[in-house]
C-alpha cells in the first residue's frame, strides 16, 4: 500500500472562495517506508484580493518567493488527480486532512475535468495526537506536536515541511500497514 503524506497552503480557510497556493504529496511504500516519489509546487493564486491577510501571513506567502510559480492549469489537476488515482487506494496522512481534500477537490472542480478525488482512507495526525497527548497537550497545531514530540525544527506551513513533518510523526509512531 502506499501512504501520501498530503498538505496544502491556501489563501484562507474557505474552499469556496480561497484558493491553494502551494501543495505537497510525498507517496511513500507502507511497508519499506520508502519514498516512491515527491509532488511539490507553489501555485499562483488568481485571485489575492479574497484572500485573508492572516493565512498569507501564517504561509508565508509574498510576491518574490511566488514570482516563478505556477498557474492552475488542466495540467497540474491532471497531475495531482494521477498521482492520488491508484488501484490500491493508498491511505491519505495529513494533519486535518479534510481541510486539504476540500480545497484540493475545489481545484480539481475548477481547473480539472470536473470531477473530485475518489474516496481514499485518511490517517489525521491531528487526532492520533489528541489521542496520545491529550490533556498534557491543550493545542494540536501541527507545529505544537512537532515540538513536543522533539521533531526539531522545520518550516511550519510549507506544504513540503508539513507533509514531511506527518511522515515524521507516522515514522515516530512506528504506524504500520497491516494489508497488502
Amino acid at each position: 500500500m502506499i501512504r501520501y503524506y498530503i498538505d496544502v497552503e491556501t489563501t484562507g480557510l474557505d474552499h469556496t472562495i480561497h484558493e491553494i497556493i502551494s501543495i505537497a504529496i510525498i507517496a511513500e511504500n507502507s511497508k519499506t517506508g520508502n519514498i516512491l516519489g515527491e509532488f511539490d509546487r507553489k501555485i499562483k493564486p488568481m485571485s489575492i484580493g479574497s484572500a485573508e491577510p492572516k493565512a498569507l501571513e501564517i504561509n508565508g506567502y509574498n510576491l518574490e518567493d511566488w514570482k516563478d510559480a505556477a498557474e492552475p492549469s488542466l495540467d497540474i489537476a491532471e497531475t495531482i488527480a494521477s498521482l492520488l488515482d491508484h488501484e490500491d487506494c493508498g491511505l491519505w496522512v495529513g494533519h486535518n486532512p479534510y481541510f486539504d481534500k476540500r480545497f484540493i477537490d475545489a481545484f480539481l472542480r475548477k481547473y480539472g475535468d470536473g470531477s473530485k478525488l475518489d474516496y481514499m482512507p485518511m490517517l489525521d495526525t491531528r487526532q492520533v495526537a489528541m489521542a496520545l497527548f491529550w490533556p498534557e497537550l491543550k493545542r494540536f497545531s501541527l507545529q505544537n506536536v512537532r515540538a513536543h514530540m522533539g521533531l526539531g525544527r522545520s518550516q511550519i506551513h510549507q506544504a513540503r515541511s508539513d507533509a514531511f513533518i506527518c511522515r515524521e510523526i507516522v515514522h515516530r509512531f512506528d504506524i504500520r500497514a497491516k494489508s497488502g
